[in-house]
């Protein structure tokens, strides 16, 4: 017969594989799973999950993407407004009694007759030459224009 003395060591093993046994196994199986209650909503969650997918979609749109030049496209500038027309002196008609300027706009071929005292747009003419006007023009104090030619 075998003697305790020779089956404590298995029993201290056996004990130590009980034991171990006990703290690595989980305490309860797996949670039970009701077949009879409410199913949840996933057309709701196929909802959320496109709403995201497109909000990704166009932000990669938006980003480089294989190419290091690839941008996205930026909003044209409106073009800068044309400058502002300038007035021309091309000439001055005199009789014996009186003088008139003959001008035209730097961005049109019109031409007008202007007397002095005669206001054309943000132009005063104050005075007229032989060949020269005084304009003044909005607030800027008056300068003389001379004839092209």
């Amino acid at each position: 017969m075998k003697t305790i003395s020779a089956l404590v060591p298995k029993a201290i093993v056996v004990g130590f594989g009980l034991t171990a046994a006990a703290i690595w196994l989980p305490k309860s199986g797996p949670a039970p799973v009701d077949l009879d209650g409410p199913v949840t909503d996933l057309s709701y969650d196929v909802r959320q999950a496109e709403t995201r997918l497109a909000e990704l979609a166009r932000h990669a749109a938006e980003r480089p993407l294989f190419q290091a030049s690839r941008r996205p496209e930026q909003a044209s500038t409106p073009a800068p407004p044309p400058p502002a027309p300038t007035l021309i002196l091309v000439g001055v008609l005199s009789d014996a009694d009186s003088r008139m300027a003959l001008v035209r706009l730097s961005n049109a071929p019109t031409l007008y007759r202007l007397a002095a005292g005669t206001t054309f747009g943000p132009w005063s003419i104050l005075s007229i030459g032989p060949d020269t006007i005084r304009v003044s023009k909005d607030d800027a104090p008056p300068f003389e224009m001379r004839i092209r030619r």
